[in-house]
């Protein structure tokens, strides 16, 4: 019996706010409280309909314009809280349909006056159709068109002069072609065009491209390329997001080529650390080096020379140090041995810290470059203290032998100070 006077007091209660509901018929007015108006609004049956305007809760006005039964209809103004325009909306049937003005506040540190900021079409509430950005003169910056919020067609960017800046084609939101001009109308040697962004050198010799890489599965988001003066290319870079101070590391297979287009170096790269295959080639196309690095670190390694025929290992490197903690000014001193069957020509000292790939290793190449070790001798480097940094690290040799192309050689230490 219960229920059934619950049930009935319930249904009682929702006629009855049905009915209040229903009886909403004129102007009707909103409070923030007991004092400050928040919103008057016309009611037609229950339903918004005719001009409306709605308050900040200092008083200023924040919006006005009208429903249409109930659904935003025409162009709604909006301001900001010290009585600016800020936007005029265009609506139909309570969507954005038709452009979108927006406007600058001076109070809040753009310009010294209120001027038009941006045009943007709208359908559906959808970016469709034009859009433009001005600056305070009233020179259009960018102008482009969106269909389904993708930009398609031609885009242009201007100085505050009025010359063109930039000039694009975009299908599907994507750049097909890029020309860009200095203030005199001058072509500038970068854009982007065949689905690649592309720079020249001063003599307008291709120097570098980058493309982008769209939904790429393995994380890949762009390839640079680098070219040699005869527009060969030199280096390709695959690269990711991350992993440094510029915001991209390597990753995935980084390739070398000769000035005449030979593959020189082939390396796999995983966030920003040689991870993976290595091989290495002379430029008469036989293999050099082949191996295996794991997180910047060999796991095994094969050298051969111009006949193909495998090498033995190179100049181990020993480090000495004195019991006890070095200080400021002492000497380390290292001792790289030649065990070759040839003199062994030195390129390259690098010192690596912890955690470092040999990528990120500090050269000192000026103590060594250019020196020789004969078969069977020592040569004796010196450093500072002060140049190591305290914790685990190595050493890192690159060397030559006669006719053949640098290899590397490491020796992990230990050093505190």
């Amino acid at each position: 019996m219960k229920r059934i006077v619950l049930m009935a007091v319930f249904l009682c209660i929702i006629q009855i706010a049905f009915a209040q509901e229903k009886l909403k018929d004129g102007v009707f007015n909103d409070y923030y409280d007991s004092v400050s108006l928040k919103e008057e609004v016309i009611y037609n049956n229950a339903e918004k309909h005719g001009p409306f305007k709605k308050y900040y809760e200092n008083g200023s006005l924040y919006s006005e314009g009208v429903y249409v039964n109930g659904k935003l209809y025409g162009i709604v103004k909006y301001y900001y809280d010290n009585g600016q325009l800020h936007k005029e909306v265009e609506y139909l049937d309570g969507k954005r349909n038709g452009v979108e003005k927006t406007y600058t506040n001076p109070n809040q540190g753009i310009g010294t006056e209120s001027y038009l900021y941006s045009e943007i079409g709208y359908k559906d509430n959808k970016y469709h159709g034009v859009y433009k950005t001005y600056y305070p003169n009233g020179q259009i910056i960018v102008e482009k068109q969106i269909v389904n919020q993708k930009e398609e067609g031609e885009l242009k960017e201007y100085y505050q002069d009025g010359s063109l800046k930039q000039k694009s084609i975009v299908k599907n939101g994507r750049p097909v072609e890029e020309k860009n001009f200095d203030e005199s109308g001058n072509l500038l040697p970068s854009g982007f065009r065949d689905g690649m962004y592309w720079q020249y050198d001063v003599s307008g010799k291709l120097k570098l491209t980058h493309e982008p890489v769209y939904n790429s599965k393995d994380g890949i988001m762009g390839i640079y390329r680098y070219y040699y003066p005869n527009e060969k290319i030199k280096l390709e870079i695959p690269i990711t997001k991350g992993g440094s101070e510029l915001g991209f590391c390597v990753h995935g297979l980084m390739k070398i080529y000769f000035e005449d287009g030979q593959l020189k170096d082939e390396v796999r790269f995983r966030d920003c650390k040689e991870d993976g295959g290595v091989q290495r080639f002379y430029n008469n196309g036989q293999l050099r080096e082949k191996g295996v690095y794991k997180e910047g670190e060999w796991l095994k390694v094969k050298r051969f020379n111009r006949k193909g025929e495998e090498l033995a290992k190179g100049p181990t490197i020993h480090i000495e140090f004195d019991k006890g903690k070095y200080i400021s000014g002492d000497i380390v001193t290292i001792y790289i041995d030649n065990n070759l069957n040839s003199h062994v020509r030195l390129a390259w000292l690098f010192i690596c810290a912890e955690g470092d790939s040999d990528w990120d290793c500090k050269s000192k190449n000026s103590d060594i470059s250019g020196s020789t070790i004969d078969k069977g001798e020592t040569m004796i480097v010196e450093l500072k203290a002060d140049e190591l940094t305290p914790g685990k690290g190595k050493f890192r040799v690159s060397y030559a032998t006669d006719g053949e192309y640098p290899f590397f050689e490491s020796q992990e230490f230990i050093f505190t100070k």
